[in-house]
């Protein structure tokens, strides 16, 4: 709620944002606190603590990131930044999914710091140069982004977890190009569930795709960019 407010209240050129800082603010921590999708993570269990750890870490470096660039005191600016760098390097030891961090900063600067004006935008490059160097840094010192653990997770093949068969059958092996073609579907799922909170599943809960030109990936690819267009073409309108 405090980041999302800050930086909405603050927009120069969406004037509907602005107006709106406290409702949005307000919803959108609504959504987060009560709504099932969120709380799948409690039933998530074996890798609960992770989850929170990384979702903290997010929003502390988040929200430090949003009173640093509207602080208007160099000095308190400066304060901001630096403990925004320690609370991402912290991040590192959380969980793999925090990679996406830094490239989230980016799209948060750029539409709702920037506002899509670059002049704005690059003179907080060394920021955010900083927070992927730190946090790709610590993650290169764990071993996660060495060559040679991702030249092995791209070509690993796992096997299915008990109860939880995401292949036709529970003695195929699952491939990474079969689980990274499947994600239009995932997010396609995770969007409805979002609206139609029914039958949460404890993990997965999808059978994975095994070709760019089946139907289950070209139909969620399909439907994913039209949404994309409409919320832009909205987004615009406001």
């Amino acid at each position: 709620f405090i980041a999302l407010y800050r930086l909405l209240s603050h927009v120069k050129k969406n004037v509907f944002l602005k107006e709106h800082s406290l409702l949005l603010a307000t919803l959108t921590s609504m959504l987060m606190l009560l709504h099932p999708v969120q709380t799948q993570t409690a039933t998530y269990i074996t890798q609960m603590r992770l989850e929170g750890l990384v979702v903290l870490f997010t929003m502390l470096v988040l929200t430090l990131f949003a009173f640093a660039v509207t602080a208007k005191n160099a000095m308190t600016q400066m304060i901001l930044y630096a403990l925004s760098f320690v609370m991402i390097a912290f991040a590192g030891g959380t969980k793999e999914i925090i990679i996406v961090l830094p490239g989230l900063m980016v799209l948060v600067d750029w539409f709702l710091v920037a506002e899509g004006d670059w002049r704005s935008f690059k003179s907080r490059l060394w920021v955010h140069a900083l927070y992927f160097i730190i946090l790709y840094g610590v993650l290169l010192s764990y071993g996660f982004l060495r060559p040679s653990s991702i030249k092995t997770t791209a070509v690993a093949v796992m096997r299915n977890n008990r109860g939880n068969i995401l292949t036709t059958s529970a003695t195929e092996p699952i491939t990474s190009s079969w689980f990274a073609i499947s994600q239009f579907k995932v997010l396609l799922h995770y969007i409805f569930i979002f609206v139609w909170p029914l039958s949460l599943s404890f993990d997965y809960d999808l059978v994975l795709s095994k070709h760019w030109y089946s139907l289950d990936v070209v139909f969620p690819f399909l439907i994913l960019l039209f949404l994309e267009r409409e919320i832009y073409t909205i987004l615009a309108f406001y």
